[in-house]
């Protein structure tokens, strides 16, 4: 990494003829510059699904009012759309009031909406593959910040930073941190910012490629958001190493449990030869006793 920062910054002497835009745009890295495009895409996407989606529920809602307080989810709205059709449909399904206070619509104008319903699937779908893409990239250059808060926002940082590099040159008090509980903001906000520069400047100059750091981060913040929440007198502190010692002990009990269960698969390997070599068999569905009643 030292050698990489000083080949970096005599690049203007070791290449002839490098004009100053041009290394600039050379120090941004290229997964980094694919990552803030995934960031960028996937907002355009939400943006056109959001659009589709009003769309869909205003002129739906024409024929049909009742079902946008029955289901709010974009993605859901679209598939009973689908599934539904015309109002006269509602008595084959159980979901909604068999009246409405809506108004029939014409055949064009539900061809308009099945057009809308059809954009508003595929672009989710869309969306949900390049999420998952981003999800991997992300898990590959920036494990432990993912880890400790989640793919978007990760995603957002790099953006904001130009580079993973750039963003662990930031101080702490540059990295805010929004959408917090109202109580105690300003306390978890620092929390978070500081354990977020941490997991940022190990991804980025960090040897390992595990998001174990990010994890121990993540589950500090929860611990300290959760004593924040307790009430003086209420009890013990929650503490990191009594999460740690939770987790292990149901670890322990669940690799109890398998080595029992596999004990008890090899007990009866063991008989099933033992039977096999003594030229028997065990009784299968009442066999042994359906002997006896012959006899």
């Amino acid at each position: 990494m030292e050698l990489m920062r000083g080949v970096r910054s005599q690049f203007m002497e070791l290449i002839a003829g490098l004009d100053p835009p041009n290394l600039a745009t050379m120090s941004l890295d290229v997964v980094d510059s694919l990552t803030i495009e995934a960031a960028g895409y996937l907002v355009d996407l939400d943006q056109a699904l959001n659009t589709y989606a009003m769309r869909v529920k205003t002129k739906y809602g024409q024929d049909l009012p009742e079902l946008t307080n029955i289901v709010k989810d974009n993605i859901s709205y679209a598939k009973a759309v689908k599934l539904m059709g015309y109002r006269s449909n509602v008595a084959d399904l159980d979901f909604c009031a068999m009246t409405s206070m809506g108004t029939a619509v014409s055949d064009l104008d539900l061809r308009n909406i099945k057009d809308l319903r059809h954009q508003v699937l595929s672009v989710a779908e869309y969306g949900f593959q390049q999420f998952s893409l981003l999800k991997n990239r992300m898990n590959t250059i920036a494990p432990n910040l993912t880890a400790l808060v989640g793919v978007l926002i990760a995603a957002r940082l790099i953006v904001c930073g130009g580079s993973l590099l750039n963003l662990a040159k930031m101080p702490r008090n540059k990295i805010q941190m929004r959408h917090v509980p109202p109580k105690h903001k300003l306390t978890i906000s620092r929390t978070l910012a500081a354990k977020t520069v941490l997991a940022i400047r190990y991804d980025a100059l960090g040897d390992g490629q595990d998001k174990s750091i990010g994890s121990q981060y993540r589950l500090q913040v929860k611990v300290h958001i959760r004593n924040l929440g307790r009430k003086k007198g209420a009890g013990a502190r929650i503490t990191t190493a009594k999460v740690y010692n939770s987790i292990k002990k149901m670890k322990h009990e669940a690799e109890e449990k398998k080595e029992h269960a596999e004990v008890v698969v090899e007990s009866i390997a063991e008989k099933e030869e033992e039977l096999e070599e003594a030229g028997g068999k065990a009784p299968i569905n009442g066999e042994k006793k359906g002997e006896e009643e012959d006899d």
